[in-house]
């Protein structure tokens, strides 16, 4: 069973996804949206048009692939992503047909202890924004135009921190106290 912790934003667990998966194999967790992309407008002989989309996957993503040495060493070769539409984007005809998205990811390859946690990146990305409202023609008075408005100040921080903790299932008793800790786990979840 894999575990990961991942996009921690303000102390604040964007996501803690688990998986099942047998040993060398691929797993693969998707939560979030698909968004449709405009990809080509075809023109018909009788007149009008037909529009071709592609979508893509919005959201949570992990893929996952451990591997189990003989002395309990669990070798993960993991991919996390984290992406979505950005705010305003979809406002008009042609941000609805080309989306922007924001992405956040992590590739990577790690060897460590069953058990074990392991903290494998982190990005710390920041964003400022500055809007001033004003009354036309006022606002370019000297002084008088400063004073008649208003200015908005925006500041916003986005923190990824990934970390995974394997845990190898060996038996029966293995995958019921991992089911156990899952349900107790989701029990504690604040869902607001």
């Amino acid at each position: 069973m894999i575990d990961a912790l991942s996009a921690v934003t303000n102390v604040r667990i964007v996501s803690s996804p688990s998986v099942v998966v047998l040993e060398n194999e691929k797993a693969t967790i998707k939560v979030g949206d698909q968004v449709p992309i405009k990809v080509q407008t075809l023109q018909r002989d009788t007149g009008g048009s037909v529009d071709s989309f592609e979508y893509r996957d919005t959201g949570v993503i992990l893929t996952v692939k451990p591997r189990v040495n003989s002395n309990g060493l669990v070798t993960i070769e993991l991919g996390q992503e984290l992406s979505s539409v950005v705010a305003g984007s979809g406002g008009s005809t042609t941000e609805a047909e080309n989306p922007t998205f924001s992405q956040r990811f992590i590739t990577s390859k790690v060897s460590v202890q069953n058990s074990q946690t392991v903290l494998l990146g982190g990005l710390i990305s920041g964003q400022a924004s500055k809007q001033k409202n004003s009354v036309p023609i006022v606002n370019q008075v000297p002084v008088i135009g400063d004073l008649i408005g208003s200015t908005d100040k925006r500041g916003r921080r986005n923190e990824l921190i990934v970390f995974i903790t394997p845990n190898i299932i060996q038996n029966a008793h293995d995958a019921s106290r991992l089911s156990k800790e899952l349900r107790d786990k989701m029990r504690g979840l604040d869902w607001e």
